[in-house]
């Protein structure tokens, strides 16, 4: 159920991109620092989000490297601070009285 769920959402997304190709094929001039080109819109625009979606990423990397690293850190300390409990438990209690 789930894959036919799937594939109706994407039928339809690829309907929805078909439907915006066809009535955005015009060429737009895209002036950058180096030059100038022509494209279709569409194109432009898929470029454009292909290009946002990768920054996405590469900034949510960035964190989740951060957050693995704290992470590391906490185990590697929780796992010293289970052996020093162990060590405490070892030594043989003496009483003074």
């Amino acid at each position: 159920m789930k894959r036919l769920i799937g594939l109706i959402g994407l039928i339809l997304i690829a309907i929805v991109v078909l439907a915006f190709t066809v009535k955005n094929s015009g060429d737009v001039t895209f002036n950058f620092y180096a030059g100038s080109i022509q494209l279709p819109l569409s194109l432009l625009l898929a470029i454009t989000l292909a290009f946002g979606a990768l920054f996405g990423v590469l900034a949510s990397l960035v964190v989740l490297l951060r957050t693995k690293q704290e992470l590391r850190k906490a185990r590697k300390q929780a796992r010293m601070k289970v052996q020093e409990i162990e060590n405490l438990r070892a030594i043989p209690f003496q009483d003074k009285s």
